[in-house]
């Protein structure tokens, strides 16, 4: 796809918000929010599809109805992806990112139906349980581990079948290493892109992106861990137990 520089996902409150922020601050990239639409088989099948068409039609077309539907109105996803270019009028030289948490889910088919590179963010589950409970996603009692579990599992075992088609497309980014060191993994990000890289960049972001839900603004090492002593032994021993073939996404292999 012409425009379109890379994809983005990983787990709902994962840290793929993060990275638009990140991403936004280069000037030759930039992006809305949700942009589901790869998800579908044409672009065409994503008008009026649900959640994302929803979410796609508030953030990138100002809750335009007509514009979305001229966008997605097209015979290919490049097509649709000019349009959208132009529609956010944004500078010859910009290029695009499509954001979506559920990529992850759907990666081998996605990658399937543009050329771009993704970057996938995973989390340690213990973290992620504990931001989608403190934002009532999820019941903290084991109901919602074992629901939390089965989902964290179906992300990651698309994930490692898109590895096993497209690894060359596909960086897999741990959110703790991100926050833990923040230049070193932002000049990755950016080299893997092809976009040159300058530590502002991971900084901090700018104010009239408040609506995004970053934690505090910035990145924040101390937000990763903020699950310690929020659950008890048996509770962390039931998602380890549950996530422990999928351990190569959230431990540190050394």
């Amino acid at each position: 796809m012409d425009r379109l520089q890379c994809i983005i996902g990983g787990h709902e409150r994962g840290g793929t918000t993060l990275f638009i922020e990140i991403l936004k601050n280069h000037p030759l990239i930039n992006g809305g929010f949700e942009c589901g639409m790869l998800m579908w088989d044409s672009p065409i099948n994503f008008i009026n599809s649900g959640i994302y068409w929803d979410i796609f039609k508030r953030t990138w077309c100002n809750s335009d109805q007509a514009q979305a539907i001229k966008v997605c109105s097209t015979k290919s996803f490049n097509e649709s992806c000019n349009l959208l270019h132009q529609l956010r009028a944004y500078p010859e030289d910009v290029k695009l990112f499509y954001k979506c948490p559920a990529y992850m889910r759907h990666l081998d088919q996605v990658l399937a139906r543009c050329s771009s590179p993704s970057i996938i963010v995973s989390r340690d589950p213990r973290g992620l349980f504990w931001s989608r409970c403190k934002h009532q996603d999820i019941l903290p009692g084991d109901l919602g581990i074992d629901e939390f579990c089965n989902r964290y599992n179906d992300y990651a075992n698309s994930l490692e079948l898109a590895l096993r088609k497209y690894k060359e497309r596909i960086l897999v980014v741990r959110f703790e290493d991100f926050c833990e060191a923040p230049h070193y993994w932002g000049d990755i990000v950016f080299n893997y892109l092809g976009l040159d890289f300058k530590r502002s960049y991971v900084d901090g972001f700018t104010n009239n992106r408040k609506s995004y839900s970053v934690h505090g603004g910035s990145i924040d090492k101390s937000y990763c861990y903020e699950w310690k002593n929020q659950f008890s032994s048996h509770q962390i021993d039931r998602i380890l137990k549950n996530t422990i073939e999928h351990k190569q996404f959230w431990i540190d292999p050394s």
